[in-house]
């Protein structure tokens, strides 16, 4: 959603339609996913220090989680994304997992502090594999 734009929209017959936001939820596999239910199991994890879930594509193009972390200062990436895996297999069902992950020395955010996830869209579709 635009900063300004109307969340319903009208039209002349006068049925309504929730525009929403965009980004907010991934879908995969028809069943809708909080980007926060993968990110806040994660937290509390020593060798990661942030995490970013978004939505990218699989080498078939099915919709497919993609889970940015960043490691703690002084962590291996490798060791970070073991433990991420480790408690996502005891936290989460199967379809809520991330299916790749990817080391990030640090997420883009905006000047108010927020991650940008389209960026990191924007960088899957720039790099998909």
């Amino acid at each position: 959603m635009v900063a300004g734009s109307r969340p319903i929209e009208v039209t002349r017959v006068r049925f309504y339609h929730h525009r929403g936001r965009t980004g907010d939820m991934l879908r995969v596999s028809g069943i809708w996913i909080s980007p926060a239910e993968i990110e806040d199991v994660l937290a509390g994890i020593r060798s990661i220090s942030e995490t970013a879930a978004v939505l990218g594509e699989s080498e078939i193009g099915l919709a497919e989680i993609v889970l940015y972390i960043v490691p703690a200062p002084g962590a291996d990436g490798s060791a970070a994304v073991a433990a991420a895996r480790e408690r996502l297999s005891r936290a989460l069902p199967p379809y809520k997992r991330p299916r790749r992950f990817e080391i990030a020395h640090d997420l883009p955010r905006t000047a108010t502090g927020k991650v940008q996830r389209n960026k990191l869209r924007e960088q899957l579709r720039r790099d998909p594999h």
